[in-house]
């Protein structure tokens, strides 16, 4: 069996308020590309090549559009850029992409699912997140149940989360009076003495009974 229990919207809201930082970044660089037209459209895997090497990015873009035969040459692409009659920005603009790339690189706090350039895609030259990079997101928010026993314990929280909750309403779980109230109400009793010693530490086969 396999039932949602719970899904913790606040916490895949902020993992995608995250990757906030990133995109800027990267739609900076493709702002950038499309300015110079190097390209007449760039795709989403061109996002990977642009991060991986933006100088024979740019190379291959230029070469492409001159239809230029230096391409065949054994030059490195990076040696290249030196040597061609580039648009002007193109310096400026591998600048850009270089930080992009190390915004992607040290992005610790960016969640797992978000750390692949695989997971963003452009649409109308806009950077995004891709909707299949957030429905992996939303899965891992998303706890179930996933078997009997979970759901008996379950139903059982239920009923001590609602009993708290009168518990609260009626004003006498506060701070620090709730853990006052429950330790003074409840008295753990050990299967095995019939009470329980306040040195000995409570276990799983202990039963909790109200004080008289």
């Amino acid at each position: 069996m396999k039932k949602q229990l719970y899904f913790d919207k606040p916490a895949y809201e902020h993992a995608l308020r995250g990757a906030k930082s990133l995109l800027e970044t990267l739609q900076e660089s493709v702002d950038e590309i499309n300015r110079l037209q190097l390209k007449e459209s760039l795709t989403s895997e061109d996002l990977l090549q642009l991060l991986k090497n933006p100088k024979t990015f740019i190379v291959d873009a230029f070469l492409e559009k001159q239809g230029a035969g230096i391409a065949a040459l054994p030059l490195k692409k990076e040696k290249m850029i030196d040597l061609l009659d580039l648009p002007e920005g193109c310096e400026e603009c591998v600048l850009c992409i270089q930080k992009a790339k190390q915004v992607f690189q040290e992005s610790n706090n960016l969640h797992q699912v978000l750390r692949s350039i695989d997971s963003y895609e452009l649409q109308n030259s806009r950077v995004q997140v891709k909707q299949s990079a957030k429905d992996r997101l939303a899965e891992f928010f998303t706890f179930y149940i996933t078997s009997e026993r979970q759901e008996k314990v379950h139903a059982q929280l239920k009923i001590i989360s609602e009993a708290m909750n009168k518990l609260a309403d009626m004003g006498v779980m506060g701070n620090e009076a709730r853990a006052t109230f429950i330790k003074e109400a409840l008295l753990p009793q050990s299967s095995s003495l019939g009470y329980h010693n306040p040195a000995e530490t409570i276990r799983p086969n202990h039963r909790f009974i109200i004080k008289k």
